[in-house]
């Protein structure tokens, strides 16, 4: 049985050392064309690294590690070119000084590796230029470059945003040296999780190709359920033994975890670092919020209280996947770029714009988000959300407007007073990411033909139907009142608007809810 290849993403170790290699090559001689340059994003920990370490070793022509592989008898192995393999990833960062100093270091040594000297230069945009087109007219050869994670040092440092602008400044001169460099080059790719607009770094590369959202490399990092099934099924085997389910139940489960990540709306991949910590450890996880998560992130989220996107799938047109800058991040871009939201379909209108639906790819995902976003708005660690949730349960079954109302007003207690908003929507937002946190099956703000329904509730085949309302009243003795008005405003609402007719009377339930920052009603009613 082949080891795991957890943690492993050098080509030639896994090659030689009987790991699993899951085979992307037939997407490498599909997209390779002399003199093209080509971008993809992906999340991190998605097989990034490994893709450009198998470019390395195609270019340098390492033939036998390929036997067996699609590639194999395709490729013209008498070619081989010379490389500058750029990983971001280990490159210093934390300052522009450091940056710079860093890259020339990286210059510095490619080219001694190349027998050539570049001490003399000092810009560092000079010395990149110069170490080009010397390795191009000592090997009387094109270049190939391979550049990973090229936005690094802009993404590390967002929470410092002039250091994230001035390291955006160096690269955007760095990158440009390879367009007036192109008659040396025979073949770029690039690979980060961002891709910065026209305004950025791109204006300085605008010939590349991207291939992030094209059809035909949807599958070119990540673990597609063929792959899966085929490469790792004797580990999926022992995992199944492990926890005493059937492989089918293990399958299943694997499946809920783990996959749902597209970038075309129909071809679905795992999540290779997750699924291989599972394999590793024989039990499920939650791995992404550490390995996948920039703090700035969470901090985005938590100051625009915007949890719409996580709780309901939203469209969007492609202006949503490029404009991303540094000093004006949008929410959106970065949930979906860092792997948050994927696609889960694509719609052409009549005029051939295109429409993207993005929606939570997995439950591992939510469970880290809602998790940590429920913990950020309440202070409630996962031990406290354990115990909460079959309480919370009781209350619903039982109809117990007391004990849930407690319930929720414990929740909103614990909200820092200077995050509170006076606003429904806002407390809207943290009942349905408090119920899904809880493990609920919470559908939030269904469309009718008549109006929107703010979250319909699901569990052992029983329907609720919820409307929540909020009164910004602060006078203690009004307060009850106002919120009985709420609550039959609630009912009137659902009722006047049908908002259960499409479910089954025998098993829907209406219940109304009224906020306010310090109390809270509940009632229901069949």
């Amino acid at each position: 049985m082949k080891l795991l290849p957890d943690g492993v993403s050098d080509f030639i170790n896994i090659r030689e050392n009987d790991y699993i290699y899951v085979d992307k090559t037939e997407f490498i001689y599909k997209m390779f064309s002399p003199g093209k340059k080509y971008f993809l994003s992906r999340p991190r920990r998605f097989g990034k690294s490994l893709l450009i370490s198998t470019l390395e070793q195609l270019f340098e022509g390492n033939k036998k590690l390929f036997e067996g592989l699609y590639i194999y008898d395709k490729w013209d192995w008498n070619e081989t070119y010379p490389i500058i393999h750029l990983d971001f990833g280990s490159r210093g960062r934390n300052s522009s000084e450091i940056l710079t100093q860093s890259l020339i270091y990286f210059l510095d040594k490619t080219a001694k590796n190349y027998g050539l000297e570049l001490d003399e230069i000092n810009i560092l945009s000079d010395k990149f230029e110069t170490l080009i087109e010397k390795i191009a007219k000592k090997t009387g050869k094109k270049l190939v470059i391979l550049i990973d994670e090229y936005d690094k040092a802009i993404i590390d440092n967002l929470s410092n945003l002039d250091v994230a602008e001035d390291n955006r400044k160096i690269l955007s001169e760095f990158y440009e040296v390879m367009k007036t460099m192109e008659k040396y080059i025979h073949f770029i790719f690039i690979t980060g999780v961002s891709k910065f607009s026209k305004t950025s770094i791109f204006s300085k590369l605008n010939n590349l190709t991207d291939l992030t959202l094209n059809p035909e490399y949807s599958a070119i990092c990540g673990y597609t359920q063929v792959d899966l099934e085929t490469h790792f099924n004797e580990h999926i085997q022992i995992l199944a033994n492990n926890l005493n389910y059937s492989y089918t139940k293990t399958m299943d489960l694997i499946k809920l975890w783990y996959n749902g990540y597209s970038w075309d709306g129909k071809t679905k991949v795992y999540n290779p670092y997750s699924t291989l910590i599972l394999l590793f450890n024989k039990y499920f996880s939650n791995n992404w919020f550490t390995s996948g998560t920039p703090t700035f992130l969470i901090d985005l989220l938590k100051e625009n209280n915007d949890l719409e996107p996580i709780l309901k799938p939203i469209k969007v047109d492609k202006s949503a996947f490029d404009e991303f800058e540094p000093l004006n991040m949008r929410q959106l871009p970065l949930l979906f770029q860092t792997g948050y939201l994927t696609i889960t379909n694509i719609e052409f209108d009549e005029m051939g714009d295109v429409e993207y639906t993005l929606e939570v790819p997995n439950f591992e995902v939510e469970k880290s988000l809602l998790n940590h976003l429920l913990n950020i708005y309440s202070k409630m660690n996962y031990m406290d959300v354990k115990k909460t949730a079959k309480t919370v349960l009781d209350q619903f079954q039982n109809k117990d407007v007391e004990g849930l109302s407690r319930s929720i007003e414990k929740v909103l207690s614990q909200i820092p007073y200077d995050i509170h908003i006076k606003h429904e929507d806002y407390y809207n937002s943290i009942f349905l990411l408090w119920l899904k946190t809880l493990g609920f099956n919470i559908i939030g703000e269904i469309q009718t033909n008549i109006g929107r329904l703010d979250a319909l509730l699901q569990y052992n085949n029983q329907n609720i139907v919820i409307e929540c309302k909020y009164t910004k009243e602060e006078d203690e003795n009004k307060l009850d009142k106002s919120l009985d008005e709420k609550i039959k405003e609630g009912f009137k609402q659902i009722n006047d608007k049908n908002y259960d007719l499409p479910f089954d009377k025998q098993t829907t339930t209406q219940l109304v809810i009224a906020f306010n920052r310090k109390k809270v009603k509940c009632q229901f009613k069949n």
